[in-house]
């Protein structure tokens, strides 16, 4: 047999064999009346070791091929810690004996192990990213960037094993002590005979029209809101999100922090390049350190404003975002905290070309 003819027969096996291994890319959304978060992933099939054999300080890509991301369009709430809307690479990390955390990192995918199924290899027989019970994944959850975030769930046997790794949203049950301006839900992820389930709280929005952009204004408790600016935390209280889809490619968009005394308009940086983007267009990334590069490549840069507070009479629960005004160069929003109103300036920039 000819050189040629071995060829002719090798070439349509190595076109194949991949098609046969690679998972369905899964969006589910989590719909919030306005705004979403998706979460998008390689639904890997079931392979010889499960979440449970996941060792403790080590993370799992919790996916296969592309990179497994949130994309929120609302401020997630963790404690005193708030994750900005954007989109977020997701890993799996090991904290406990029966304790399984979100681990969420901003910036684009940069530094996300690789994946696969847990306990599978990667092409080549290198190991893939995170298995359980192997020792080769990684040896601990990345460190969390400005912006992301470490999610507590727990671990728990279900009667119906998943044949392939699932995630869905299901809607938690409204607890006495959570205020009406947050949405409670949980992310139920299942692979084998494990589910680990991750409850998340969303602050709600409300949409204004903004030159060139939608606007989301978040309704943050307003006890809470004021603690954070007497203790100088920035928080994001505007996003801005392009309204033509081709500028969302090229910038995803724009959060607006507020601190006690100073104004950040920053950029979300770009979802993970590829299949794996998803959504990721919709709502965009957290403001990743530099800024995500447009399309010209050029870094887009933070631009500061201003904030004036004044002492108001009023009493509420949540704050609001309200007097939204827009020119092609300038944005104007006012910040309602029941106690006093916060009048921000800052430039707007115009939306990206693709």
């Amino acid at each position: 047999m000819t050189q040629s003819f071995r060829r002719c027969l090798l070439v349509p096996c190595l076109v194949l064999v991949p098609q046969a291994l690679v998972a369905q890319r899964e969006e589910k959304a989590l719909k919030c009346k306005p705004g979403e978060a998706v979460i998008a992933y390689g639904a890997v099939p079931l392979g010889k070791h499960g979440l449970h054999e996941l060792q403790q300080g080590q993370s799992w890509r919790l996916g296969s091929n592309d990179a497994t991301t949130l994309t929120t369009q609302l401020p997630i709430l963790d404690g005193e810690h708030v994750i900005a809307p954007g989109v977020y690479v997701a890993q799996l990390h090991r904290a406990g004996e029966t304790e399984l955390a979100l681990s969420l990192s901003g910036g684009g995918g940069r530094g996300a192990p690789g994946g696969g199924a847990p306990g599978r290899g990667a092409p080549g027989g290198r190991p893939a990213g995170g298995q359980p019970g192997s020792g080769t994944g990684t040896t601990g959850a990345p460190r969390p960037r400005g912006g992301s975030g470490r999610l507590s769930g727990t671990l728990s046997r279900i009667k119906k094993p998943a044949k392939k790794l699932s995630i869905e949203w299901a809607d938690a049950k409204r607890k006495p002590a959570d205020p009406p301006c947050v949405k409670s839900a949980d992310m139920n992820i299942e692979y084998g005979e494990h589910r680990v389930s991750v409850p998340l709280r969303f602050v709600k929005a409300t949409t204004h029209r903004v030159q060139g952009y939608q606007g989301f204004g978040f309704t943050y408790p307003a006890e809470w809101f004021r603690g954070q600016l007497a203790a100088g935390t920035p928080i994001p209280v505007l996003s801005l999100v392009p309204r033509d889809k081709k500028a969302r490619a090229a910038q995803p968009g724009f959060n607006v922090m507020v601190g006690k005394d100073r104004v950040e308009l920053v950029p979300m940086a770009r979802p993970p390049a590829g299949r794996g983007a998803g959504r990721g267009g919709r709502g965009g990334g957290r403001p990743a350190p530099g800024g995500a590069a447009g399309a010209d490549g050029a870094a887009p840069e933070a631009k500061s404003g201003s904030v004036g507070w004044t002492a108001n009479q009023g009493k509420q629960d949540a704050i609001a975002i309200q007097a939204v005004k827009s020119t092609r160069q300038e944005l104007e929003f006012e910040i309602h905290t029941g106690d006093q109103v916060g009048k921000v300036k800052v430039a707007l920039p115009a939306p990206a070309k693709r």
